[in-house]
């Protein structure tokens, strides 16, 4: 059932598109973001949706008696999928041709959760927060919005059948969106993440177009002398809520209701005496509207891959160039793929077009799950270990599990236990933070089996003996905790003498909001704890060979994984010659806290103790100290070594066992 076009809706579909956009292009004058609130026109596109909606299905009833779910569920297809599922592939194809594999995993798994429309759910899941637009990788988070408005397709129409035939089904809506907003305001409070992304608190945004058709005639005959007025109220709160919203703001919640009701101003008063509706309704307005949904679609990934290829930085003409681009792009999507998908070609045309295209991208996602994308036949992107599964932009610390599947890092008791068999005459210990976990998967792969091996780490973790870590934000737990110290030295003492690879995060200090302190107090004792440190070690020394491995070295770049893949596209595609920055080896030595944990470590002297230096090893690897060695990168972000930088650490470790006696008892 066809409804009178009304085209001052189109152009408040306009303002609605241009807002988020000018949202996700962060535009700031003078450090001051311009339209920060910019978001809220997603709040207006679900207004709108409801308002159409519920015109639809009442029209339907009215007319004819009856409602078709088929028809209604055939042009939400129509409307919707077609040119979603061409976005959703060609930011898949995007992502494979030029993205890290983790990158593209991500993307990948949005896109497959959009798919059965739970993208919103699996955005909240991933603990993403909206307001991290603009510095994330994720191309497709802005269809969020659009699983939100599926959902609420499945349940209103079969809500509102129900409802209809009640004498009262007005107040009813009328009593669940007052709920509505209850709800949204309280869990915006309490779990502020799950609100902004869940349908619960979205419904009543949805609803309140409904509320708009269903008592739009009343307000309207009662109201039409201030038809003029409202309409431009109306565009005065929508234009409020643009400059003075931000992520501040307790959204969605009552405060939301202020370009609610904006938007529902223009929709109940607009006619074509006031000037509002007149502008609303100009070519201008009409031409973005009809557009609105190829450029809510496109824009977001666009920006996304410009910003992580810097290609527009500090250059207005190619910004300019950018968001011709995105109009253009948007049009032709419009004209050649939204249209005769709605209007022309028959329904088993469009069904064929859809399942191609997701048929497409799940065939991408199967090529890309062996790393066989363009970056990956490069030498420094091959696989690093023996069995081609493992690459540098995975997190070689998260890798060793037990037979379960469960993974060993991060434990605090019940640690994994390795080659645990009648053969195994000693014991290697391997205790630390994520960053000594690095070195336990080569560990327990390379060591002889005659070594029963038990890695011991947690995050940011370093075993002494009566400490504990502690972090400001009390919400935090830390696994590197009273248990986890009681526990290493239970299965010390219980293996005594082993080797014992000691690794961590030594906090010198108490920035940071993390520190160590000692059991029973409140204060962290810098002199204290080097103090116990060392008394600690020498304990540990007297019936163990300890293997001291000292702090690995930081990247040469702040984002290694993104700074590589860069390097490697100007190769590819512009013949730059490749070259990587070697590791700073002065900063390495010369940062306060590195330089006393240094000499800290220097200063303990002991037969059974053993040092291993991975700034040594990598330097003499690769004679300058180079952040690539044999061809592959040493680094899986700022300060963590990839699998083939710790095999090069373990090696030496594993020498060191070999060529080392255990004391006697």
């Amino acid at each position: 059932m066809k409804l009178k076009y009304r085209a001052e809706i189109d152009g408040l579909r306009a303002i609605s598109v241009c807002a988020v956009i000018l949202y996700h292009a962060q535009i700031t004058i003078f450090g001051h973001q311009l339209f920060k609130g910019g978001f809220i026109g997603v709040d207006i596109f679900f207004v709108i949706s409801g308002y159409l909606i519920t015109s639809i299905i009442l029209k339907e009833l009215v007319t004819t008696g009856s409602f078709s779910f088929k028809y209604f569920y055939e042009r939400r297809i129509r409307r919707i999928l077609p040119i979603y599922l061409l976005v959703g592939f060609v930011v898949i194809f995007i992502c494979y041709l030029i993205l890290p594999h983790k990158i593209f995993n991500f993307n990948f798994s949005s896109f497959l959760s959009s798919l059965p429309f739970l993208s919103n759910y699996f955005f909240y899941n991933e603990a993403l927060q909206y307001s991290a637009v603009g510095n994330t990788d994720i191309l497709l988070l802005h269809t969020w919005s659009l699983s939100v408005e599926e959902q609420f397709y499945l349940i209103f129409p079969f809500l509102f059948l129900f409802l209809f035939r009640k004498l009262n089904y007005r107040t009813i809506f009328v009593f669940i969106f007052i709920s509505g907003i209850i709800l949204s305001t309280y869990l915006s409070i309490i779990k502020p993440s799950f609100s902004f992304f869940s349908l619960p608190t979205r419904f009543f945004e949805l609803l309140f177009g409904t509320l708009i058709c269903l008592f739009e005639k009343d307000i309207k005959e009662k109201f039409e002398k201030y038809s003029k007025i409202f309409s431009l109220i109306g565009l005065i709160l929508i234009i409020i809520s643009i400059l003075c919203f931000s992520h501040d703001t307790l959204h969605p919640s009552y405060i939301t209701l202020l370009p609610l009701f904006g938007a529902s101003l223009i929709i109940i008063f607009s006619t074509f005496r006031d000037y509002v509706t007149k502008i609303l309704s100009s070519k201008l307005f009409v031409f973005t509207g009809l557009i609105s949904y190829s450029l809510y679609l496109w824009h977001y990934p666009i920006f996304l891959i410009v910003k992580y290829l810097n290609l527009v930085e500090g250059l207005i003409y190619k910004k300019i160039l950018l968001f011709l681009f995105i109009f253009i792009i948007s049009y032709l999507s419009y004209k050649f793929i939204e249209k005769p998908f709605r209007k022309i070609y028959s329904f088993k045309k469009v069904l064929s077009f859809i399942f191609s295209l997701i048929f497409l991208s799940l065939i991408i996602g199967y090529i890309a799950n062996n790393h066989k994308n363009l970056l990956y036949q490069s030498s420094i992107f091959l696989p690093q270990d023996i069995n081609n599964s493992i690459y540098l932009d995975d997190e070689i610390w998260h890798m060793l599990r037990d037979k379960e599947g469960k993974e060993c890092f991060d434990r605090n008791k019940d640690f994994c236990i390795v080659n645990d068999t009648s053969d195994s005459s000693k014991t290697v210990l391997l205790v630390g933070s994520s960053v000594a976990a690095s070195y336990s998967y080569n560990l327990a792969y390379d060591l002889d089996k005659e070594n029963k091996f038990i890695p011991m780490t947690a995050g940011g973790c370093m075993f002494i003996e009566d400490y504990i870590k502690v972090y400001e934000n009390k919400e935090y737990r830390a696994l590197c905790d009273e248990e986890y110290m009681k526990n290493v030295q239970k299965i010390i003492d219980k293996n005594q003498p082993s080797y014992i690879a000691y690794a961590g995060s030594f906090l010198l200090d108490a920035g940071g909001g993390t520190w160590f302190l000692k059991k029973f107090s409140s204060e962290f004792d810098d002199a204290l704890l080097v103090k116990d440190f060392k008394k600690h070690l020498y304990n540990l020394l007297d019936n163990n060979i300890v293997i001291l491995i000292y702090p690995y070295p930081d990247s040469p770049y702040t984002d290694p994984l993104k700074k590589i893949h860069l390097n490697e596209l100007k190769s590819k595609f512009f013949g730059k010659k490749n070259s990587y920055l070697p590791i700073d080896v002065d900063a390495y030595y010369k940062s306060f806290n590195r330089a006393r944990e240094i000499r800290i470590y220097d200063s303990i002297v002991h037969k059974n103790l053993v040092r291993v230096k991975p700034l040594d090893i990598i330097c003499k690897q690769t004679n300058d100290c180079s952040s690539v060695a044999a061809g592959k990168y040493l680094f899986s972000n700022e300060d963590h070594p990839t699998y083939y930088g710790s095999s090069l650490i373990t090696d030496e470790i594993i020498r060191v066992i070999k060529s080392t006696k255990l004391p006697s008892n």
